[in-house]
């Protein structure tokens, strides 16, 4: 009896010495794949004497949209005054005091948005600020598609709109 337990003993001690080198033969390598995530992003900004606007994209979608709105409250007033006669002035008439006029999109735009659920509305000491964040929601209830193109299309439609822009 002793004889056989001592078989099974080497048995099982030559079965654990041996078990490491054939599982390395059988078993494949176990190849470490690092995921390289390739994005690139960039920041769109631009701005004006009275907005400032950062668009921020990951590849060609949008994540951020930034909106500073630097408008005085007393500019803000003389605009409600000036909103029904904007039809009967010269837009080559236009100076700094009527700037609410000639940026009159972007303010409208930036009215209609401010108050809606899914953006955050700050009120700071030297202007108010509108962030659209497209991580979170796709924001179509929004209706502000002429935020939202492509970065070269939307570096135009602002160079259009009197801004000027960077690309960080």
């Amino acid at each position: 009896m002793k004889n056989i337990l001592s078989y099974i003993g080497i048995f099982v001690l030559l079965g654990l010495v041996l078990f490491p080198p054939i599982l390395r033969i059988v078993l494949p390598e176990k190849t470490k794949e690092e995921k390289k995530i390739d994005r690139n992003s960039y920041i769109l900004s631009c701005s004006n004497q009275k907005f400032t606007i950062n668009t921020s994209y990951e590849d060609e979608k949008i994540k951020m949209i930034v909106i500073k709105n630097k408008f005085t409250q007393e500019e803000i007033d003389k605009r409600k005054n000036l909103d029904d006669n904007i039809e009967n002035l010269d837009e080559q008439l236009l100076d700094d005091d009527t700037a609410l006029l000639k940026y009159k999109e972007i303010v409208d735009l930036f009215d209609d948005i401010k108050n809606k659920t899914t953006v955050t509305y700050n009120v700071m000491s030297d202007g108010e600020i509108v962030s659209i964040d497209y991580s979170v929601d796709e924001h179509k209830e929004l209706e502000i598609d002429n935020l939202t193109q492509s970065m070269n299309r939307q570096q135009m439609y602002y160079e259009k709109l009197d801004f000027s822009c960077s690309i960080k």
